[in-house]
């Protein structure tokens, strides 16, 4: 956690919970996969609306576990984590913790999400997940009370 000035608040916000991955998932794959829309649509049908339980994380967990990996879906998961890093911000809300604008790199997302669902067979699901998403998902990208991180915090913080 970050104070506005980016001293150090904590180490670590008590709140937030390790998500252990198994030896056998991708830590790639899993990370992009939670982080686009078909992730969040299970998240927002079972989840609390706003703490992540681990059980939450089914979904695109499996997902990533049961695609057949290639060159370019892993590209693909690569541009997520990098263009999340770019989307990281420290909140001013809540002592300064970090976190990620998923919704200001959905390009990037999108594309992953797109792929994944096509080497999952269900590509033909693709228009109404956009269509749901657009639906529930109202975020103008703008918050006044965060900062993005600096590229010097996005080295020291960002170690995924």
């Amino acid at each position: 956690m970050l104070s506005e000035d980016g001293d150090v608040l904590e180490d670590r916000d008590q709140g937030v919970k390790s998500l252990p991955l198994l030896d056998s998932e991708d830590r790639l794959l899993v990370g992009a996969a939670l982080a686009g829309k078909l992730s969040f649509a299970w998240w927002s049908a079972v989840g609390d609306d706003f703490h992540v339980n681990p059980d939450e994380a089914d979904l695109g967990r499996k997902a990533a576990f049961n695609v057949q990996r290639s060159d370019r879906l892993l590209a693909l998961a690569s541009a997520v984590r990098d263009a999340g890093k770019t989307a990281a911000f420290v909140s001013k809300n809540n002592d300064g913790y970090i976190n990620v604008r998923w919704t200001a790199v959905r390009s990037a997302t999108d594309e992953f999400d797109r792929s994944l669902l096509a080497g999952l067979g269900l590509l033909d699901h693709w228009r109404a997940l956009n269509i749901w998403y657009r639906q529930c998902m109202r975020s103008t990208r703008s918050n006044y009370n965060s900062r993005l991180l600096t590229p010097q915090e996005i080295g020291e913080y960002l170690q995924w």
